[in-house]
């Protein structure tokens, strides 16, 4: 022993000695120390803008919008955890840095240290003590705590002995006390008085410590810190996790008071520790008692609330003097929320404390000394309703392309009543962009050098009314643009700053200021439904579940296309439009040299209802030919259909290469348009307008163009692909109006994507506009967009002059947005000054050709100001009003409604307006489609059952349908055996491909074809397909169509079921239909019958045998299509949209 202290003296003078002799070079704040509280002065608002601008950060998530309706029987309905999207601000991150060899200096002599000698071998005496500790020690991420009685953050952080081994297998580890000023300098020697204590900063404190030779995760860990807010007086809580005899070596939770020195370990009442416990997160419940006091009448709690489990929710209320804990609410039902969260990323873990969010009059979380009123989310809500928000974190599952468990923060929110706890809201992952927390190298390398990126803790979060203002921008050199309600370098004021301290892979310290969250808070539906009617979330209502005896839901439901998975709620529904579903299912991956006569009928147009049943299959009428643009439209009043379909060289149909078709309601084709033979099909736009005048469509051509002025390898001439349009007299066939970009001043230059080939292969022609829409301006202007330029053009209607471009290199507008490969640009109004039109912004190209100009797809709605005075100008000698030269033209985002999701859609895209206000965005990939309310709430999400479809464009009409084929009906004749012997089953099945007014079906049986057929029963239509299920064998079967007032639309053929006439009467019950309607049985014999069934008539019978492997359940279709790539292969010719 006296060996060993005689060391440490040695140790002790010779780092004291150069710790002298470097401290200002180390770059510390002057020694401070404090004898008092702070006074007035040091209560002054922090200046926020030093920190330089605030940069926007989009953050979707998914919001609990219909959060009353909750279950205790079953699993919460995906239905109410609608996406959101919105946005946050941050600034750059600064470091909290820390001296190891001041660490390892305080440890030498510290008591609760009985093996220095190890932590400082005699053999490496004579190494410099900063070398050795850079050598042996590391410190990890803190977590901090504004003390607003002081006006100092308190930090802690786990900082650990690790020898020679790497610091994942650490010897023993400590917690550090650090103190930070408000404006985050490291204090010094710095002391804080509480009580009748003293404790000078830095320090270690006093935790239980064991040492471990062989290395392992012994001592602290995760340490994460919280202050009871509002109460004069109260004593920070440090919680951790530790494994230690004491445990039985069982990783527990721990605590320790920082001033007092207090410490215990957590323990749940009645239950027996489990192996390893540990992410509880820690929070200060209000008590309705202490609401309405000032902060000098509380008294500090005695108690602390842990959230122990996210899913189902359970909150834990634990004894700080004692370390007894006890389940305050303990919820066994599954959070539907965070259920839909998981599926989407992995499940959530701990990560920063939950802190309360200001709803009533009351300090500021900030400034609770100061006791100023803050900016409050509600005012009049009884103290016992409380929000809380904190960032946990999202640990994702192991992959092939990533065999380690990525993690990241996200903002989470709970509600309570005091008694009950409800998730009102989960975001997406948050990284803040490259260059931020993450180094570009980190964010470039997410499996590797960025896999973990941690919010540790909320130091504080100032919500008063004075912060000052702050310049936003849209985006930094490795960040996205921006959408907060601010402009561009602008100074505008703060609504609220939160400071959070960060980590990345568990080895900086860092911390961010955001701002925002208020705002963000208040923008979610299930915050708005909160503060309106707190009562509501804490009801409770039984929700039905539907399933069959093996639990899964009927085994002969499916679809002639891919089945839609629909997401609604009963709130929202209210606010969607009622129409259908008009969308047209394609594969994705590259045709093959065959036909798709030997696959299922998947492909082509299919309209389908609000509840995501299909309504009409067109696959047997297209001859399951990809088909793109599918609407409805009226000439007359009169409802009609139209698309495109697709080349296709190698089959024997007509117009191999491609056609436009017109259908009526009845489904009958009337008209169709073809190119001529040296033009190349373009599927990006058919829509017939002017009462069923005129039609509107590309064609493209390939001319030999000089390229020299483009940056290719080689220089002169080559193929290029000119993308036109014409406007055609559908009665005449006449072209009214033609127009093609290089013949109206439309330069290569202009394009942003400059690889040469179609696809980007050399040998292919240059596709250097890709127009992909039309529409037209009230005085027959047209306006058109153009995807490889990232160009909305307007066109005159006469000449064909270029009137303007929005977006580009060379637009005439200045913009407050941005956008880039757009999609489906539409006019909504116009008059002198202003043009507001919607345009989908992919923000991303498919082909890697050009970088992504935001982090999410959106639809965007603008208004494009033309308010000085105009010029005239004249083009081909003719002068033209509409031809405006002004000298100040720009354009303002009037409002974005992102991809729900917070994904890219790099190719296709649709936006529409529909009727009532909403908007209908069609993201294509999967046919994930949303609708929107004008002022931006998702009311609807919608997605193919399988995920290798898409559809170019996601649209919704009304429609009225009288289909000219009639309606089928299988039937078929199966035998119960059962204990009373064996009894038949008449199983009917009822469909009318296309039918838009059957409200119900009657089902009628007899054992003649002719006569004596008797109604088995009635029942309201259920999706695409009816059925019905009727104790007995009958030998005929037909149904009839009802409407919605009882008439009969129209009745399907006699159908014969197979069953002898001659039937014993034992084995007929007349009483009615049986309770299962949707069941039958399932056998070897009836497999072309339900192939049948499926088919509807437009199955052709030479498939059967190919197809008969392929019968599918909705959601099964991927694993139908990858049984066998050899017998059963989608193929496609998508050459024509690939770039789209």
């Amino acid at each position: 022993m006296g060996n060993r202290r005689a060391w440490v003296s040695v140790a002790v003078v010779v780092f004291t000695m150069w710790s002298l002799s470097s401290l200002y070079t180390r770059g510390h704040a002057p020694t401070y120390r404090s004898w008092r509280k702070p006074t007035n002065n040091d209560l002054q608002p922090i200046s926020y803008d030093k920190n330089g601008d605030f940069f926007r950060y989009p953050l979707p998530g998914y919001d609990n919008n219909e959060i009353s309706g909750r279950s205790k029987n079953a699993f919460r309905a995906a239905c109410p955890t609608l996406q959101v999207f919105s946005e946050i601000g941050y600034q750059k991150p600064w470091m909290l840095d820390d001296d190891l060899s001041q660490i390892a200096f305080s440890l030498a002599d510290h008591p609760m240290v009985e093996y220095t000698s190890k932590l400082f071998p005699k053999e490496q005496s004579l190494m410099r003590m900063s070398d050795l500790v850079k050598k042996s020690w590391d410190r990890m991420a803190n977590a901090c705590v504004f003390l607003s009685e002081y006006q100092v953050n308190l930090c802690v952080t786990r900082v650990l002995f690790k020898g020679n081994n790497n610091y994942g297998r650490c010897i023993v580890s400590f917690l550090r006390g650090q103190i930070f000023d408000k404006n985050w300098n490291h204090m010094n020697n710095h002391v804080i008085h509480w009580r009748d204590k003293s404790v000078t900063f830095p320090t270690m404190f006093e935790t239980p410590s064991e040492y471990f030779e062989d290395g392992g995760t012994f001592g602290p860990e995760d340490p994460r810190i919280i202050i009871e807010e509002n109460v004069t007086g109260a004593e920070p809580v440090i919680i951790y996790n530790m494994k230690t005899a004491e445990t039985d070596w069982k990783r527990a939770m721990w605590f320790i008071r920082p001033f007092s020195g207090h410490s215990s370990v957590l323990s749940i009442d009645d239950q027996e520790r489990r192996k390893t416990e540990k992410n509880w997160v820690p929070m200060f419940v209000e008590t309705s008692e202490i609401a309405n006091k000032k902060p000098s009448e509380r008294t500090p709690s005695d108690e602390i609330h842990l959230v122990y489990n996210f899913n189902p929710i359970q909150i834990l209320k634990c004894n700080l003097l004692s370390g007894d804990c006890t389940f305050t609410y303990k919820d066994e039902v599954e959070e539907g929320l965070v259920g839909k969260y998981e599926n989407a990323f992995s499940f959530l873990r701990g990560g920063t404390q939950f802190v309360p969010v200001p709803l009533r009059p009351a300090p500021t979380y900030a400034r609770a000394v100061s006791e100023k009123g803050s900016t409050l989310l509600g005012g009049s809500l009884a103290p016992n309703y409380q929000m809380f928000l904190s960032f946990p974190r999202t640990h994702t599952e192991k992959t092939e392309a990533c065999p380690w468990a990525v993690y990241r923060p996200e903002i989470m929110v709970l509600l309570t009543n005091g008694s009950s706890w409800v998730v009102a809201h989960a975001s997406f992952p948050i990284d803040l962009g490259a260059g931020t927390l993450l180094s570009e190298k980190d964010f470039m390398q997410p499996c590797a050098a960025g896999r973990i990126l941690l919010f540790n803790s909320i130091a504080s979060w100032d919500t008063a009314a004075d912060l000052g203002k702050a310049r936003f921008v849209g985006r930094d050199s490795d960040s996205a643009p921006s959408r907060l309600n601010t402009k561009d370098g602008r100074a505008s004021d703060l609504t609220d700053v939160m400071t959070i301290t960060a980590t990345v892979n568990d080895a900086s310290a860092q911390a961010v200021r955001l701002t925002g969250i208020l705002d963000y808070l208040k923008k979610l539906p299930s915050v708005q439904e909160f503060l309106k009617h707190p009562e509501r979330v804490f009801e409770t209502r039984m929700v039905k579940t539907e399933e069959s005896d093996s639990g899964k839901s009927s085994v002969f439901e499916r679809n002639i296309v891919a089945g839609m998975a629909v997401r609604s709620c009963v709130e929202a529904e209210a606010r969607t439009y009622v129409g259908y579903w008009f969308v047209a299912p394609y594969v994705e991956y590259d045709a093959h040299g065959q036909p798709l006569d030997y696959v299922p009928l998947q492909l082509g147009p299919a309209i389908y209802d609000d509840n995501g049943d299909l309504l009409w299959g067109g696959s047997g009428q297209v001859n399951n030919r990809n088909t793109f643009d599918f609407r409805a439209f009226q000439i007359d009043n009169q409802d009609y259909l139209s698309y495109m379909v697709s080349p296709r060289r190698w089959t024997g149909d007509v117009h191999q290469s491609g056609a436009r078709i017109v259908l009526d309601a009845s489904f009958s084709e009337v008209s169709r348009l073809t190119d001529d033979a040296y033009e190349n099909f373009n599927c990006h736009e058919f829509s017939v307008r002017e009462n069923g005048q005129q039609s509107l469509h590309f064609f493209s051509m390939i001319n030999n163009s000089d390229v020299s002025a483009m940056d290719w390898t080689g220089t002169g001439i080559a193929p290029v692909v000119y993308d036109c349009f014409r406007q055609v007299n559908l009665t005449s066939k006449v072209v009214d109006f033609s127009w093609c970009p290089q013949d109206h001043g439309v330069q290569l230059t202009e394009a942003v994507i400059k690889t040469p080939g179609q696809m980007g292969k050399p040998g292919d022609p240059w596709d250097f506009f890709h127009s992909n829409s039309i529409d037209k301006f009230e005085n027959g202007d047209f306006i058109i967009s153009a995807r490889h330029v990232s160009t909305i053009y307007r066109i005159h209607g006469s000449s064909g002059a270029i009137v303007w471009r929005l977006g580009g290199k060379f637009s005439d507008f200045q913009m407050d947005f941005n956008f880039s490969a757009q999609h489906h640009a539409i006019v909504h109004s116009e008059n002198e000054t202003t043009v507001v039109l919607s345009l989908f912004d992919n923000a991303a190209e498919n082909e890697g050709r050009l970088p992504p100009t935001d982090s999410v797809s959106s639809a965007k709605m603008v208004a494009l100001h033309l308010d000085t005075e105009p010029k005239t100008a004249k083009v081909s000698n003719v002068p033209v009003a509409s031809l405006l030269i002004h000298s100040l033209i720009y354009s303002q985002l009037l409002q974005a409604w992102y991809r729900p999701d917070g994904q890219l859609t790099p190719a296709r895209g649709s936006a529409s307006v529909l009727p009532n206000g909403n908007m209908l965005i069609g993201w294509s990939t999967e046919g994930y489609m949303s609708e929107h309310t004008a002022t931006g709430d998702l009311v609807l999400e919608a997605r193919f059952s399988a995920a290798n479809y898409a559809t170019y464009r996601a649209l919704k009409f009304n429609f009225t349908s009288n289909p000219i084929e009639s309606p089928v009906i299988e039937s078929f004749v199966t035998q119960v055996h059962g204990g009373t012997g064996a009894r038949s089953s008449t199983a009917m099945y009822a469909s009318w491909n296309g039918a838009t007014e059957v409200a119900s079906w009657k089902f009628y049986g007899s054992h003649s074809a002719d006569s004596g057929f008797l109604l088995l029963g009635q029942v309201d239509k259920t999706g695409f397909e009816t059925s019905l299920v009727y104790d007995g064998a009958w030998t005929y079967t037909y149904a009839e169509a009802i409407s919605s007032a009882g008439a009969v639309l129209r009745r399907t053929a006699t159908k014969s079921t197979g069953a002898a006439a001659a039937q014993s009467s034992d084995h007929l019950d007349t009483t009615g239909p049986r309770a299962a309607p949707h069941r039958r049985q399932q056998a070897d014999h009836m497999s072309v019958v339900i192939v049948a069934s499926m088919s509807l008539g437009v199955l052709l019978a030479m498939f059967y045998k190919k197809v008969l492997r392929c019968v599918h359940l909705p959601l099964m279709i991927e694993r139908c299509m990858g049984d066998s790539e050899n017998q059963v292969r989608l193929l496609s010719d998508t050459d024509s949209i690939k770039g789209q």
